[in-house]
């Protein structure tokens, strides 16, 4: 059986250039592809300091510096024949590699100084289509700085072929940050998800969460949930979700059946450089139909922590959900019944998740693997943490790693695997 190959994508620490890397799982080898992302940088630099000029940065960030990778960290790959498309997390451009030549090129939309883009899109291979939504930063910069609470946003559909955008829908109001991803359904729905980070609390000018007044403070303030958003493409129908706990952040579709999909809420917030967790998180499995959409299941777990990523999978034909636990755990849950299947420590961790005051800040863990993926017979488990690539086949609990980079990297994206 001839083993697959993964792209793996973040930011190199020194200068915040792209990089990207396509790793040969039989060969255990390395190809890396490096993105000089300098005007882009300058140009939203100039963004920031246009749209924040008393210095009062979001998430209670010092300097430019320390918010800028937040805008412009890859943060999900997606391949469409021989392109893969790399979507920022809050930036007005997304990356297109070729993965065979190894060309790159920026995809922008209308007004770049006035864009953002979703963080991640889910589309329709076969079409080469992808979905995906788009906001104003001036009005994300308005809600930051106070000045409203909510913005609308519009869906686009993108001819990954021809490069070309078509506007499919605008939906007024509802989005309270930008939104984290836009995924659709070949039951003709698309679900897109507003992963607000932002507790209503100016965190500037106060000290550390290692401080007992500072969490509880933290603790007690408004953090507004963000919405799951459904838009029915036949019915030209949208609804707006209430999601159960905070942080929806990413939706998988069943398969077999599509009407099927699986909602990530992470329960964390963002507070001077770091996310900060704020309980458990939870998947949520829901059932799209005729206009209603019912609730079909939840899990969670009190080490269920961070969850960056989910993904279903099929082994002998039956679905299953892998989950990433932060820092060192690895689920796997029965996506028919929401009942876990196994549970995998893939490390001793150090220092373990402790909460505070309801409260377990994530400050700078490179060897938490965030991302995963799974290969096509279901069996076998791929997790990347900044340098090391873990390979876990789930059914024997079987854990082994390898390195693939020594490069002072961040891994910041939900990898592709083909």
């Amino acid at each position: 059986m001839e083993k697959s190959k993964l792209f793996v994508a973040g930011l190199l620490n020194s200068n915040f250039f792209e990089a990207y890397y396509i790793i040969d799982l039989e060969k255990k080898e390395t190809k890396e592809i490096l993105v000089d992302n300098t005007k882009e940088q300058e140009h939203l630099v100039k963004m920031i300091e246009r749209q924040f000029p008393k210095g009062k940065l979001p998430y209670g960030a010092q300097k430019t510096e320390q918010f800028l990778p937040y805008l412009i960290n890859p943060h999900s790959c997606y391949k469409v024949g021989d392109r893969m498309l790399s979507f920022m997390l809050q930036a007005p451009y997304f990356r297109e590699i070729n993965v065979n030549s190894l060309e790159t090129r920026a995809i922008t939309y209308k007004d770049p100084t006035d864009t953002i883009f979703s963080a991640s899109s889910i589309g329709n291979r076969d079409d080469n289509l992808i979905y995906l939504s788009v906001n104003s930063s001036d009005e994300r910069a308005d809600i930051y700085n106070g000045k409203k609470t909510e913005m609308g946003f519009d869906y686009l559909e993108y001819d990954v072929e021809r490069r070309r955008f078509q506007e499919q829908k605008h939906i007024e109001k509802g989005l309270i940050d930008n939104m984290h991803q836009v995924g659709y359904s070949k039951e003709r729905f698309l679900v897109s998800l507003d992963m607000n980070i932002s507790v209503n609390l100016d965190v500037s000018d106060m000290p550390g969460l290692d401080n007992e007044a500072v969490r509880i403070e933290y603790n007690n303030a408004d953090f507004p949930k963000g919405k799951i958003f459904l838009w029915d493409m036949q019915k030209e129908k949208s609804l707006i979700m209430e999601p159960p706990l905070y942080t929806p952040a990413h939706v998988e579709f069943d398969r077999d059946d599509q009407s099927v999909f699986y909602v990530s809420c992470h329960n964390m917030s963002k507070f001077k450089g770091s996310m900060v967790l704020h309980g458990p998180g939870m998947i949520v499995k829901y059932r799209y139909t005729d206009g209603i959409v019912v609730n079909l299941g939840c899990f969670t777990d009190s080490e269920f922590n961070r969850i960056t990523t989910h993904k279903i999978f099929y082994y002998n034909e039956k679905p299953f959900l892998a989950v990433t636990g932060y820092p060192n755990y690895l689920y796997i849950i029965d996506a028919e019944t929401m009942v876990l299947a196994n549970k995998i420590k893939l490390f001793e961790a150090e220092p373990s998740v402790l909460y505070q005051d309801g409260l377990f800040p994530c400050i700078g863990n490179r060897k938490a693997p965030l991302y995963l993926q799974v290969n096509a017979e279901g069996t076998e488990v791929y997790l990347v943490n900044s340098d090391t690539c873990f390979s876990v086949l789930w059914l024997e609990s079987s854990v082994s790693s390898f390195k693939y980079t020594e490069n002072n990297f961040a891994v910041s994206a939900h990898f592709e695997i083909f």
